[in-house]
């Protein structure tokens, strides 16, 4: 395991090769090929530079929900009431639970 570690280390021009640890692994790798310069070696092209902000449809807390168009359906769980849309998913609305500070005795 140790020697495997060593090879790839000094395939990947992490650590200077010296003659008494063995012989270096052989690079297969046609694109560390192509790099000649060891700074490059380092730097990977194929990730992206900045991060893509994907959209999430969430629900919307509602006090009385409504269907919005035809594929709009009722469905209840957790003690709840969700409108669900197959078509559109900016339809999704969940009822709102009161407030427990409305049930608070003081």
């Amino acid at each position: 395991m140790i020697s495997l570690l060593r090879s790839s280390a000094v395939a990947l021009h992490l650590v200077p090769h010296h003659p008494n640890l063995g012989t270096p692994a052989r690079n297969f790798s046609a694109f560390a090929a192509s790099i000649g310069h060891r700074s490059n070696a380092f730097r990977l092209p194929f990730v992206a530079e900045s991060t893509v902000q994907v959209a999430v449809r969430t629900f919307k807390d509602m006090d009385v929900l409504t269907k919005r168009c035809k594929d709009c359906y009722f469905k209840k769980g957790d003690d709840r009431w969700y409108v669900l849309c197959k078509t559109h998913g900016r339809h999704k609305q969940r009822q709102r639970l009161p407030d427990e500070r409305h049930f608070w005795i003081i």
